[in-house]
């Protein structure tokens, strides 16, 4: 793994309460943020595999779909204009993608995983998508 994949797999810095406490790459409480490339690919093949199969086989793009979802902090509107799919049929789009997954858009603990796997999708691919916070 080359060295801009490592720092870029890193956990990042801590600002709750303003504390600048660095969280160790070490640290194996950590465990759901990848370290290594091997743990970024296993874990973007877990959740998101089937949704980048579907797309690449049948020309979908959920995986679009639910970057710009987990863009815009899940809200449909907000997301309008951005998806290859009109307002009215933003519905079906996210319907696929949880049926894929096996994750939904409403649940936290889906939606962190979700934003986990893409953001360690789109390191593994160079992928620039501004959805950091």
């Amino acid at each position: 793994m080359d060295a801009v994949h490592a720092a870029a797999l890193a956990p990042p810095v801590d600002h709750l309460n303003g504390s600048r406490d660095l969280v160790r790459y070490d640290d194996q409480t950590v465990l759901l943020l990848p370290h290594t490339t091997a743990d970024a690919t296993l874990l973007v093949s877990r959740v998101l595999g089937e949704l980048i199969q579907h797309d690449s086989e049948r020309g979908t793009q959920y995986l679009n779909t639910l970057r710009v979802m987990l863009r815009v902090d899940r809200v449909l509107a907000a997301g309008r204009g951005r998806t290859a799919h009109p307002q009215a049929d933003a519905r079906l789009p996210v319907k696929g993608i949880e049926q894929l997954t096996g994750r939904g858009l409403t649940k936290t603990e889906h939606f962190a995983e979700l934003w986990i796997a893409l953001q360690s999708y789109d390191l593994l691919i160079g992928h620039a998508t501004g959805t950091t916070r």
